[in-house]
């Protein structure tokens, strides 16, 4: 059983190697059975927190109550999604997961939520991704890549000032330190798309 996590900060090119391993999967992983997912959401009702989080509505939640939604949404994407394809034996990615609920939530967001969040992650201790795997850039290079997101809308996230950005980084490097140092791997994303998605390839079938 492969469970693969893809994390970063916005602007790390994270979503842009996630599609590219959607569409090239066949190729990359012959004969093996996939699921391509994302969190928060790749449920109904998880994708129904998704929605309600990126909201207004959402951005205005406390810290505590915005981090418990985020854990709901992700036991129900355990539940419905993961756990039963992990079951059957399937490689199973998603765009996002526990590492992002700690750089965010905790690191970036509110210190004081550490021990809330040790809480809910050994409630969910036998789902861990067998590796997380950080596509880091510099926090001044992904926000002018968020920037340059013309036409595209942003969330408050997207918003943020550059110090939010490095807080970020800093947040994924205490998430290996601290809390999954054998799981997790980080992988230099400011290199052109395909030098990076070759990189990140070789890290998943390492896990296989």
């Amino acid at each position: 059983m492969t469970f693969i996590a893809l994390e970063g900060i916005e602007g790390a090119g994270k979503s842009t190697q996630f599609q590219l391993l959607l569409k090239r999967s066949d190729e990359i992983f012959p004969g093996k059975e996939k699921v391509f997912t994302r969190e928060p959401g790749g449920s109904p009702t998880a994708e129904a927190i998704r929605s309600f989080l990126f909201s207004t509505d959402g951005a205005n939640l406390d810290p505590e109550s915005q981090m418990d939604l985020f854990f709901a949404a992700r036991r129900m994407h355990l539940a419905e999604v993961v756990v039963p394809a992990l079951a059957a034996g399937k490689l199973v990615i998603s765009d996002r997961f526990i590492g992002s609920s700690f750089a965010y939530q905790v690191h970036a967001g509110d210190p004081s939520l550490r021990e809330l969040f040790d809480l809910r992650r050994r409630m969910i201790e036998p789902y861990m991704p067998t590796r997380s795997i950080v596509i880091d850039v510099p926090a001044d290079v992904a926000k002018a890549r968020v920037e340059s997101r013309y036409g595209q809308a942003m969330n408050h996230f997207d918003e943020k000032p550059v110090e939010f950005y490095e807080t970020l980084r800093e947040g994924y490097e205490v998430f290996k330190a601290e809390i999954a140092p054998a799981q997790t791997v980080f992988i230099d994303g400011n290199r052109p798309v395909e030098e990076v998605f070759e990189d990140l390839v070789a890290r998943i079938k390492e896990t296989l």
